[in-house]
């Protein structure tokens, strides 16, 4: 359980740093595809080895409430983590300024440039 546990966490970690270095300019097969892919295959290995052990640890009579339990809390902190991303990310999105070429600057609040994210590497 824990090899399926390390796995899961490693295929999201992974999709995360594809999510994450991923250009607009760039094609969808490049980062896009993988990155997804690895996020549900990791999310499946980590909930799957989750609930075997929850199967494993509760007594039998205890079973169902440890499932219904462990689904509850899932989803509790999916709801959880959700929130937080989205908190994190309208602020983040106003800052945004697409161009023409699909790269995008992000601008300050008084108009500065702060960073460029564009193929030429500046």
């Amino acid at each position: 359980m824990i090899t399926l546990t390390v796995l899961g966490t490693s295929l999201t970690a992974s999709a995360n740093i594809f999510f994450a270095v991923v250009r607009p300019s760039q094609s969808y097969w490049a980062y896009g595809l993988p990155s997804a892919i690895l996020s549900v295959f990791g999310a499946d290995f980590v909930f799957s080895a989750g609930t075997l052990f929850i199967a494993k640890v509760a007594l039998p009579h205890e079973q169902s409430v440890a499932g219904a339990l462990f689904q509850t809390m899932t989803q509790v902190s999916q709801q959880y983590t959700n929130n937080s991303v989205h908190r994190i990310k309208r602020p983040l999105a106003r800052n945004i300024v697409w161009s023409g070429d699909n790269d995008f600057d992000l601008q300050s609040h008084s108009g500065d440039r702060v960073g460029q994210a564009g193929c030429d590497g500046t």
